[in-house]
């Protein structure tokens, strides 16, 4: 299901604290690790939610919209199941079935997340591995100039974190030009030959990326360039710290879109990597991080503020360790440019209860630039616990928030 959340940026509000009451308004308390490397925003210090958006034909995760130039957002999903507005007619799409994996399109139309429609377009089957990295996963979403440019990524099953916890390559991306009703596959790439040329069982830096979102048709790109941010790990081998919602470092990429070509995307050679000190690299195994945090990054998206001017960094990553079944924390960043340097505005600890995919779309900014709404999914694995935000659940759920 999808969840869309509120959220506000600035200081609090005297709000009662998010962990004390199901009821909004309140203001989640940041729950800062002792050794974290970013320092306090000297901006934003405190989130507090104020509505809840769910939709209850959605019962899949893996949402990432992308705002078009006709308006509406088109978004991945999958593992799970997408009723059709009015009809209720159902669309499945599971990416785990190895080589029947699959991944869900979906258009969202409408203003604000409580009159939002949420309507399955279908699945494409991209098949994973046969036997270890037998998931084949959406990543990185983007609809520009009436392209929809959508990646997957592999992983393996493999380990003790008990969900997937073997970060595989990212493949490869799909493309359409007539918004989802026909699709050009690259057949060539796979997870052992995929686009960025990681091999699998070493660490990954392009792990699971996801395009910045830049404003409706990517207005807000600095030079019209196309950029992704990625969960990268550090440690070797990759077992011990590199799963999808686990890592140790934030990675940058980024490519010039060519509408007349949309396949020259999956040619690596059409792609830079952040190197250092503002620096630009052909090559990834040459790419440095613009965020590091050791066994505390996982899921990443970015969005920019233009009200502001800031971008904001949004990570999901485990509670508990590397261990997959706990809860999950979402913490936020901000910065005054794309590589950094990040400064913490809030840490939301068990966050949904276990909150994930956590993005910002720049359809909802509101006027002031201070709040918006967190979109999200949650609590995959139906154990029981605390769901807070009350409406959090396995779907599309969105919270609306203010900072301060």
């Amino acid at each position: 299901m999808w969840c869309l959340l509120l959220l506000f940026l600035g200081g609090t509000f005297g709000y009662p604290s998010c962990r004390k009451t199901l009821k909004m308004p309140c203001t989640w308390p940041s729950a800062v690790p002792t050794n974290c490397p970013y320092p306090k925003s000297t901006l934003f210090t405190s989130i507090s939610f104020f509505n809840q958006a769910s939709y209850p034909l959605t019962h899949a995760d893996t949402w990432f919209p992308s705002w078009a130039s006709n308006d509406n957002m088109y978004s991945s999903w999958t593992d799970g199941l997408v009723y059709t507005p009015g009809t209720h007619k159902e669309v499945r799409c599971y990416s785990s079935l190895k080589q029947r994996a699959d991944t869900g399109t979906a258009v969202l139309e409408g203003d604000y997340p409580l009159n939002m429609t949420v309507t399955p377009l279908g699945c494409v089957r991209q098949p994973a591995n046969a036997t270890d990295y037998t998931g084949r996963y959406p990543s990185a979403n983007l609809v520009y100039d009436g392209v929809w440019y959508y990646g997957t990524y592999g992983l393996a099953n493999l380990g003790r974190c008990k969900n997937w916890c073997v970060m595989g390559p990212f493949i490869s991306f799909r493309t359409s030009t007539d918004y989802g009703k026909s699709w050009v596959l690259n057949k060539t790439l796979n997870v052992t030959n995929n686009m960025f040329g990681e091999p699998i069982g070493q660490p990954i830096k392009m792990g699971a990326p996801h395009f910045v979102d830049f404003g409706k048709n990517m207005e807000h790109s600095p030079d019209g360039k196309a950029y992704m941010v990625a969960s990268g790990c550090n440690h070797n081998p990759p077992l011990v710290n590199c799963s999808w919602m686990s890592g140790d470092a934030v990675y940058m990429a980024r490519f010039r879109p060519q509408k007349n070509n949309p396949q020259a995307i999956n040619d690596k050679h059409n792609w830079e990597f952040y190197g250092q000190n503002g620096t630009w690299v052909s090559s990834v195994d040459s790419a440095r991080a613009i965020a590091t945090w050791e066994g505390k990054t996982g899921v990443t998206t970015m969005t920019y503020n233009p009200i502001l001017k800031k971008y904001f960094l949004v990570i999901s990553t485990p509670d508990h360790g590397l261990h997959l079944k706990y809860p999950y924390d979402t913490y936020v960043l901000e910065s005054d440019n794309l590589t950094g340097p990040f400064s913490m505005v809030t840490y939301m600890q068990e966050f949904g209860g276990q909150a994930y995919f956590a993005n910002i779309p720049s359809k909802f900014w509101n006027s002031t630039g201070k709040g918006g709404w967190l979109m999200y999914s949650a609590n995959w694995d139906d154990v029981r616990r605390i769901v807070d935000p009350s409406k959090s659940r396995y779907g599309l759920c969105l919270a609306e928030f203010t900072m301060a």
